[in-house]
């Protein structure tokens, strides 16, 4: 009779916590930002993925720095921003 599995719960808890506005949706993060965080994320995958040759690295970080000033943030602020998105790390103002 009327059991929930655990990712059931998860998911209902979460939905209701989101509802609630204890926890910001990602449009919450903001559409410019999050497209900033996404290429970042992308640039971040040519200079530290498998089979990226050196200049293709170095190119990349360099675009990635170019990025992450124009986004006004440090590297700090996009890892944790990544973990926030991640859901691995609480969002804060």
């Amino acid at each position: 009779s009327g059991t929930l599995e655990l990712s059931e719960i998860q998911e209902l808890l979460q939905r209701m916590a989101l509802d609630l506005g204890a926890l910001p949706s990602e449009d919450a993060l903001g559409e410019e930002k999050l497209r900033a965080l996404q290429r970042l994320q992308r640039l971040e995958q040519r200079f530290t993925g498998p089979g990226v040759t050196e200049a293709e690295a170095r190119n990349a970080l360099r675009l990635f720095e170019r990025e992450l000033s124009k986004a006004n943030w440090t590297e700090e602020k996009f890892a944790k921003l990544k973990r926030q998105l991640a859901g691995t790390e609480e969002w804060s103002a």
